[in-house]
């Protein structure tokens, strides 16, 4: 008698919940469980895993920057987020392209998601105006 009381707390608190307009009706269906986290991470409501480490540049408009990676000698992610266009190149200087490049040298636009670093010990960044941009360190 007890769980089916619970069990329709539960479902009149999710019917409020929905009626309401405080959770999507469509959430309730594309949840997904977490099924292994890294030791210590945090894992926040919509899955994200905060990273272990996170970096800064300023970047300058036509000035390439070195930027170290912090977790050496293991595969590491990154996740590069701007306030503007960067070009990345993982283990070389990056540069802005003046012509095309079709020899599989150039630098990336802007990386989405997760850029593997693998064993490379720094990543090269350039912008073609001043830019701002976090670098969020995951080892996995």
């Amino acid at each position: 008698m007890k769980k089916r009381f619970g069990t329709m707390l539960w479902i009149i608190l999710i019917c409020l919940l929905v009626s309401y307009g405080i959770v999507h009706a469509g959430a309730l269906t594309s949840m997904k469980a977490v099924k292994a986290v890294p030791d210590g991470a945090q894992v926040f409501l919509d899955g994200y895993v905060s990273p272990g480490f996170v970096d800064a540049e300023v970047l300058t408009g036509g000035a390439a920057v070195v930027h170290y990676v912090p977790y050496q000698g293991t595969t590491t992610l990154v996740k590069i987020k701007c306030t503007g266009d960067v070009w990345v190149n993982v283990g070389a200087a990056a540069a802005v392209p003046g012509a095309a490049i079709t020899d599989g040298s150039s630098s990336i636009l802007n990386p989405p998601g997760f850029l593997s670093i693998g064993s490379a010990t720094y990543i090269g960044l350039i912008a073609a105006a001043n830019n701002k941009c976090s670098l969020e360190w995951f080892k996995p």
